[in-house]
């Protein structure tokens, strides 16, 4: 297993840690080079920098085609990410 270790600032402005066991990572690991080796690299996105940005889902029946074809799973936790360009 692997482990993700993610620190944030929770609602009370608190500084709180989980951590995180990642089961499957597929490609993203040490030994593969976090799947820089085979054209797929890994991406961690963090998005708690911003001050007092809270992620909120917002998940949309219209979304749920783009989602499976993604190999995700919709849901009202689901927030969706989009990268374009080379």
């Amino acid at each position: 297993n692997y482990f993700s270790l993610l620190d944030y600032w929770n609602n009370n402005h608190s500084a709180e840690e989980n951590k995180f066991t990642i089961n499957n990572p597929g490609s993203c690991t040490p030994n593969n080079q976090y799947g820089f080796s085979n054209g797929t690299p890994c991406i961690l996105v963090k998005m708690n920098k911003i001050v007092d940005f809270e992620p909120r889902p917002s998940h949309k029946l219209e979304d749920k085609d783009a989602y499976e074809a993604a190999g995700c799973q919709p849901g009202p936790d689901a927030i969706a990410v989009h990268c374009y360009g080379e």
